[in-house]
């Protein structure tokens, strides 16, 4: 497909101290991982630069103001989030759902979960991208078909019209002799002028 772009970019914010000392430390292939312990950190790095995940630990102070996820979603690189939170709370799971965010749950198999979702949804992100390709492409391939479809009526509509005038004067002569003259000229002659006439007509017709 020849789709490039550059590596993905993936930013944590996570202190340790919140989860018993236990570092993330992801490996995602591929990507460019910036791992932060300090919301102050985060905010720095993203001022920087554009990310395509950020992974936000929601138990650490400053990350749960509404604006820390209203600022990414303003972002012209709007990043895909993902909040990490040692909290059960089926309320507050379903309603981080409904804004469109994932989540998981600091449990056993929590640091195994955050690296396959952030896998997942670099890849999604990837996919999404090339449909958005694809779509400018058959956007702009239909633009010029149409372009191209009206460059090739207008030249029907031309030829049409410069065929159909001579056509017309010839048959209004046809029409003039065989009326004139029809009954003084010579069956087989009288005749073609009447096929002529009927080709003339048809042609008329299909033009």
């Amino acid at each position: 497909m020849g789709y490039d772009r550059t590596p993905d970019r993936v930013l944590i914010v996570h202190d340790p101290a919140t989860a018993g000392g236990t570092a993330l430390h992801l490996a995602i292939p591929g990507a460019e991982v910036i791992e932060t312990q300090s919301f102050s950190r985060y905010q720095e790095e993203l001022s920087k630069s554009d990310f395509d995940v950020v992974v936000i630990d929601y138990d650490l102070p400053g990350t749960q103001k509404p604006e820390v996820l209203a600022e990414l979603k303003v972002r012209d690189n709007e990043p895909d989030v993902l909040l990490l939170s040692r909290c059960h709370d089926a309320a507050t799971i379903r309603r981080i759902s409904q804004s469109q965010k994932r989540y998981v749950v600091r449990d056993e198999m929590w640091v195994e979960s955050i690296s396959r979702a952030v896998r997942d949804m670099l890849r999604i992100r990837k996919l999404e991208a090339e449909n958005s390709q694809i779509r400018a492409r058959l956007t702009e391939s239909n633009r010029q078909l149409e372009e191209r479809n009206g460059r090739l009526d207008e030249f029907c509509a031309t030829i049409a019209h410069d065929i159909r005038g001579p056509l017309s004067g010839l048959i209004l002569k046809i029409d003039y002799i065989l009326q004139r003259f029809g009954e003084g000229l010579d069956p087989k002659c009288g005749e073609m002028l009447s096929r002529s006439m009927d080709s003339a007509q048809r042609l008329v017709g299909v033009v």
